[in-house]
């Protein structure tokens, strides 16, 4: 584990019942998430008081317990993080069994110094939910939080300004409003949107398939894996069911693992979490090889 990346598992954590495989829709008796910020608020703002540095703490909460949080780094190069239940993601988490495997993924950077996050659903059943609905993709600059199935996801900038209200109720409804990044400008978004295009090559044994993305599909990602949900599909025992995304962050496109169990690896042979993608890149998935080509 290295400074850019601080992880806390709670192991008494209820084991999984199958009366509690739904997704969550707000307005639902069970869980009941404001009861549970309200009871766990000082022990958050303590938490993300204590980390001046930049970085977006994740916290999983459960009932009246938090069942485990994520500490991530804020630099101008984006981080990224999983959750899920599986063991190989950065934060495994196993409360209830609608949790996906691969659940969510939040992507961090500095953005004109402002810390900047976004979270993913990898295409769950159970999928991410705030007051507004199921969200596929939330991306924030303040306090926020998400939902699926029993586990609220509070999600906190940190640095040496605190981004939390000490009241909790004020701090509950600065997490209930629905939160938005600032948008890239039309020039910023004209110039990049040549980079955001381009084309994936994947070859495996003698099976070669090249696939164009456009900016649409790049800013709502690109999920690469084994399992029937991904939008490429790879037969490969060693290739996670969730393994990488491919996607558009702030304009730019980037490769992310999505805590895959074998890693994805960059030519000539270092791993890598999450990687801008530039013009001849080649990264290999098990026994398969994908390449990406500008335009």
């Amino acid at each position: 584990m290295n400074a850019h990346t601080r992880i806390v598992r709670v192991a008494s954590n209820p084991a999984p019942q199958q009366s509690s495989v739904r997704t969550f829709v707000f307005g639902a008796p069970e869980p009941r998430p404001r009861e549970t910020y309200l009871h766990l608020h000082r022990c958050i703002r303590s938490a993300c008081a204590e980390e001046t540095r930049p970085g977006l703490f994740v916290f999983a909460l459960h009932r009246e317990a938090i069942a485990g949080r994520l500490w991530l780094a804020a630099t101008e190069a984006p981080r990224a993080g999983t959750l899920g239940r599986h063991e190989a993601t950065d934060l495994p988490l196993v409360p209830d069994a609608a949790l996906s495997l691969r659940h969510v993924l939040f992507v961090v950077r500095q953005v004109a110094g402002v810390v900047r996050y976004s979270a993913i659903d990898l295409q769950t059943p159970a999928g991410l939910h705030t007051r507004l609905g199921a969200q596929h993709l939330t991306e924030a600059e303040r306090p926020s939080q998400l939902r699926t199935a029993a586990l609220t996801f509070v999600c906190v900038p940190t640095g040496r300004t605190p981004t939390l209200p000490p009241d909790p109720h004020e701090a509950q409804r600065l997490l209930d409003e629905p939160a938005q990044a600032r948008r890239p400008s039309f020039i910023d978004q004209f110039l990049r949107r040549r980079d955001s295009e381009g084309t994936l090559t994947l070859r495996l044994g003698a099976n070669v398939l090249p696939l164009k993305l456009d900016a649409s599909m790049l800013a709502r990602g690109v999920l690469i894996g084994r399992e029937t949900r991904c939008d490429v599909i790879i037969p490969d025992a060693f290739v996670s069911r969730v393994h990488s995304v491919v996607l558009s962050i702030d304009g730019l496109p980037y490769l992310v693992d999505a805590g895959s169990s074998n890693g994805t690896w960059r030519h000539p042979g270092t791993r890598v979490k999450c990687a801008k993608l530039e013009d001849g890149d080649v990264f290999f998935f098990g026994h398969a090889q994908l390449g990406w080509q500008l335009g």
